[in-house]
């Protein structure tokens, strides 16, 4: 909002900086917490994502609960929806996709948790022949400030050979490679909401993702659960899912009925509810 407006909004998709707060420097653990405690005190009312990142401004700003409205991210249903597995050829030649991979979206923060997620697939790997990792990406965007799975990667040839960046990949073509992974892992150990899980389910993939308060919140009973911490425990629910033809169409047939309770149209209407009560007051 204009700095001379009589209002103020703010929303906050997590706390992030400050749930993780060992993760940085002195300054800039401090320019988190001035920023978001600033951010709440000054606006009329707050909004965020999820229960759970609700629960969170409060633990860690000490807000007034009613001062928060929780207000749900959707998924744009018109871009990732499910396709003819026919009709992706180009997407597989585009992006040298192997013919059975997980799929792996996200960015090497810790917090992203990718370093379980590789150990998980060394074990997956010598139970399922000619499966892949695929991370969307660039190679040097995700390793160069994770140096540990840069040596892991580095240290097992094996492992590295099974595992695929894509490089850049254009924004319509995310939904199309969610159609042809045979799994979506989603390892997180921290999120405001979580919206790639959902956005594989819209595209009919199942999904495999952390045992965690926030995907339960989202997620609810549409994927397969795994102890974020704990590789063999991702890698026996990745195999579950793999091998388990019923439970992987249960998984397909919960994801495109949960999906629904997300869309970009309720959201809007919510922030617009929002808007007019602080503008009334």
């Amino acid at each position: 909002l204009p700095i001379k407006a009589r209002k103020r909004l703010v929303t906050i998709h997590d706390v992030f900086h400050l749930a993780f707060y060992g993760v940085y420097n002195y300054f800039e653990r401090n320019y988190a917490k001035f920023l978001v405690n600033s951010a709440v005190r000054l606006s009329d009312k707050v909004i965020t994502v999820s229960n759970f990142s609700k629960q969170e401004i409060i633990k860690y700003t000490g807000v007034k609960r009613e001062k928060i409205t929780v207000i749900y991210n959707g998924v744009d249903t018109n871009i990732f929806k499910t396709y003819d597995k026919k009709d992706l050829k180009s997407i597989i030649f585009r992006y040298n996709l192997p013919e059975k991979f997980i799929l792996y979206v996200g960015n090497v923060k810790p917090h992203k948790n990718l370093k379980n997620t590789l150990l998980a697939f060394k074990i997956v790997k010598e139970e399922i022949e000619d499966l892949f990792l695929v991370i969307v990406g660039k190679k040097d965007g995700f390793l160069k400030r994770d140096v540990e799975i840069l040596k892991l990667l580095s240290k097992d040839k094996e492992l590295n050979n099974k595992v695929i960046f894509t490089d850049y990949v254009e924004k319509f073509d995310i939904s199309k490679i969610y159609n042809l992974a045979s799994i979506f892992i989603f390892p997180s150990l921290y999120e405001g909401f979580g919206l790639p899980p959902l956005e594989a389910m819209a595209c009919g993939c199942p999904v495999v993702a952390s045992d965690i308060p926030v995907i339960k919140e989202i997620c609810d009973d549409a994927v397969y659960y795994v102890n974020p911490y704990n590789p063999m425990e991702i890698a026996k629910g990745i195999i579950s899912v793999f091998q388990d033809r019923n439970l992987r169409e249960r998984l397909i047939e919960k994801g495109l009925r949960r999906v629904k309770k997300f869309t970009w149209e309720e959201s809007a209407k919510k922030h617009l509810e929002v808007i007019l009560e602080i503008m009334k007051n």
